[in-house]
């Protein structure tokens, strides 16, 4: 038996290199944190070495740095073979920098050298501008020095047997005495004899064996065969759905060539249940591709988030939040409205898309869902009639939304101002005839104008309280400063019975005759009222109520950050009880109902004129301790 090997030649390679890029014969090397923005001050020197008797080529395919003149800020520098072969920065289009764009760099020798260099910072016009970075691929390019050395990997044999082609056999049992046995990729591709030679074909394999037995006798000529080496070739990648994108496809792609695969805008590479950052498949020595192609799969940017005092409607089919989706949030009218700047509308900033990046987004706010807040001064039933507290009808549901029962040292006041603050008066705090105490239990109702009815809608927490420091407990003539706020623990919901009053932002809320509300559960005819009652007062003319306090024999303060209102031959006012609860002006220019003033002091009830704490002179001391509030 002759027992012949045709052996085609193979690349090999030895492992070494200096950094913690491994010799393979190709791979990837990215920006820190690529595809998200990369650090600051920054620098780092990657080294790629393939084997022996190979090159590098390196391209990218994704590049995004802070342009620059003469890229002097963030840049890539490539070297190679003891020289630079570029410095780089920019984007493609940009003016200024230096793109590599799609530029192949060679190196002689079997290493290339990146440099990866950034400044102290990104921003252009004070703005801090953030970069992806850049992604580039690099593949060993055979020198061809290795040809001859044996059991090369990736090369096919294509055997031609040539005339004439003669083994004994017999004319009843199939090759008897001599044979050729044909043996490539561990199988056997066929036993010959007689004049007939085989066919032509290829064995997909490097190594084929060749097995010729004879016996002791025969006058055969024998044969004989030419073989050819080819390199191995893989099939062209096929795309597993129409929005798979093949970079730069080739007619033909042989081993160690390499394709990259990316989705269109919206989609995503997906391997079995894994998403993929990207995507390279490699031919083998076998002819197959390393990796089976993925396919793209929709970006879901998933449910959209719930706005507080809000909802949305889907603009697109309704439960669909995959790329492309729009939805369009809204707020709970009349009750709150979005919060809008820079002249946008409230439709332009409530629209949300599902971007190719996988979230919802505003064209002007990102991904910041939009805010509702409280509307102030708009009560949905209004005040209409004209009467008194003392003897006066009771309030209607909704003529006085904003108005807060409190039980602290007795019966009081407040407003609700947005949708978790009271504004009352300090005094129902920290009374004058009481010692400076600062654990007194605070209870705050809202939402109806009976006491039964209120009490029952539950007890409000107060979370903090926040009192005005001119504000003097132990000066019983002195009520100046005579403010506090109220924070509650949770946001109340508004409703057609609770809604925020607005602030005062002009004098003109003082003049004198203009008439104003006040309303509390105080004192009625001696007794304590158990429903909402108001009176109609006019803001009084300063002098007058000076001229009174003297006429009265008192030295009580009355300051410029105070008002009076009132008329003493009408004999109404405001009442003990009633204190804390505010002074509501009918803004009729701007059509909303407007807080100028806090029930602070007097003499009696029902004697003379009220006195107010003027809220126009504390309205930056309010929004200073409501900050964040809009």
């Amino acid at each position: 038996m002759c027992l012949l090997y045709l052996l085609v030649p193979i690349l090999f390679c030895r492992v070494g290199g200096s950094i913690p890029v491994s010799q393979k014969l190709f791979g990837e090397v990215t920006s820190p944190l690529y595809p998200k923005p990369y650090p600051s001050n920054f620098e780092k020197t990657t080294v790629i070495t393939v084997p022996t008797g190979f090159r590098v080529k390196l391209i990218f395919w994704q590049f995004d740095l802070e342009p620059s003149e003469g890229c002097l800020y963030d840049y890539v520098k490539i070297s190679a073979d003891k020289k630079t072969l570029g410095r780089f920065c920019g984007q493609v289009g940009s003016p200024l920098g230096n793109p590599p764009e799609a530029k192949e760099f060679m190196s002689q020798g079997n290493k290339m050298q990146l440099t990866f260099h950034t400044d102290f910072s990104n921003e252009e016009n004070g703005t801090i501008m953030f970069y992806k970075g850049f992604l580039a691929y690099y593949q060993a390019v055979d020198l061809d020095e290795c040809a001859s050395q044996r059991n090369s990997r990736g090369l096919t044999l294509h055997l031609k047997f040539l005339e004439p082609f003669e083994i004994d056999d017999h004319q009843q049992v199939h090759c008897p005495y001599d044979q050729l046995q044909i043996y490539a990729n561990g199988r056997n591709i066929g036993e010959f004899c007689g004049k007939q030679r085989p066919a032509d074909f290829d064995s997909s394999s490097n190594a084929v064996d060749l097995l010729f037995f004879t016996d002791d006798s025969g006058d055969s000529r024998g044969w004989k065969l030419h073989y050819t080496t080819e390199i191995i070739k893989c099939p062209q990648p096929q795309t597993l759905d129409k929005f798979t994108i093949i970079q730069n496809l080739q007619q033909q792609y042989q081993f160690r060539d390499y394709f990259i695969a990316t989705c269109q805008q919206g989609y995503q590479l997906v391997e079995g249940n894994q998403v993929l950052l990207s995507f390279t498949a490699v031919c083998q020595d076998d002819g197959t591709w390393h990796r089976a192609m993925p396919r793209c799969k929709i970006k879901d940017c998933g449910p959209p988030r719930s706005l507080t005092n809000g909802a949305f409607n889907y603009a697109t089919t309704k439960g669909v939040n995959t790329y492309q989706a729009r939805i369009q949030y809204y707020c709970q009218e009349p009750y709150y409205k979005m919060h809008t700047r820079g002249g946008i509308s409230e439709t332009a900033r409530g629209a949300y898309t599902c971007t190719a990046e996988g979230i919802w987004k505003n064209e002007w706010e990102g991904s910041k869902i939009p805010r509702c807040l409280p509307v102030c001064g708009k009560p949905v039933h209004p005040v209409e009639q004209k009467q008194r507290i003392i003897g006066g009808q009771k309030a209607k549901l909704g003529n006085f939304p904003w108005q807060a029962f409190t039980n602290i040292y007795g019966r009081g006041g407040g407003a609700l101002l947005g949708d978790r603050w009271i504004l009352t008066a300090a005094h129902t705090l920290y009374p004058k005839d009481h010692e400076a105490q600062g654990n007194a239990t605070v209870d705050v109702f809202l939402g109806h104008v009976s006491v039964e009815e209120i009490t029952k809608l539950a007890n409000h927490p107060v979370r903090r309280v926040s009192i005005h420091p001119d504000y003097r407990q132990d000066e019983s003539h002195n009520f100046e400063g005579d403010i506090a706020l109220l924070e509650l623990e949770n946001s109340v919901t508004l409703g057609p019975n609770l809604l925020p009053i607005c602030l005062p932002d002009n004098e003109t809320f003082y003049d004198r005759g203009l008439m104003g509300y006040v309303s509390g559960f105080g004192i009625m005819e001696e007794r304590l009222s158990y429903d909402l009652k108001f009176i109609r007062l006019p803001v009084a003319k300063r002098e007058a109520c000076e001229t009174w306090l003297r006429k009265n024999k008192r030295n009580d303060v009355f300051s410029q950050n105070m008002f009076c209102a009132g008329d003493p031959s009408l004999k109404q006012d405001a009442c003990q009880g009633d204190s804390g609860g505010v002074f509501a002006v009918k803004d009729e220019h701007n059509n909303r109902w407007v807080a100028t003033g806090i029930v602070s002091w007097g003499i009696g009830c029902s004697r003379g004129y009220g006195f107010y704490t003027k809220l126009l002179n504390y309205v930056d001391w309010i929004k200073k301790e409501m900050e964040g509030e809009d």
